[in-house]
């Protein structure tokens, strides 16, 4: 009897703490990465000046690249970065205003 029940708790733990992992997982890769990546692209680039949106381009294990929408001196421009702050690509002759 008392086998059984340390197994029930132990069972009773696992599923308490597998729904503590996936949230943290969904938690780092939706809000936590992208955020870092806004900062090190206003780390890095001083002419930004505001970022509107900054949206990951790439899917599950395949390595951070976000794209997004940044004021460049007066000027909507569409950016692409890896996440580390350096600027890939950019198209300024959008008009997003």
């Amino acid at each position: 009897m008392k086998l059984i029940l340390k197994f029930l708790k132990w069972i009773g733990v696992v599923i308490l703490f597998i729904p503590f992992v996936v949230v943290t997982t969904f938690y780092y890769y939706y809000v936590a990465k992208p955020e870092k990546a806004k900062q090190n692209l206003l780390r890095h680039n001083p002419q930004i000046t505001k970022i509107y949106s900054l949206k990951n381009v790439r899917g599950w294990g395949e390595g951070p690249d976000y794209s997004g929408i940044v004021r460049i001196n007066g000027e909507r421009c569409r950016v692409w970065t890896s996440g580390n702050g350096v600027i890939s690509d950019n198209q300024c002759e959008w008009n997003f205003d």
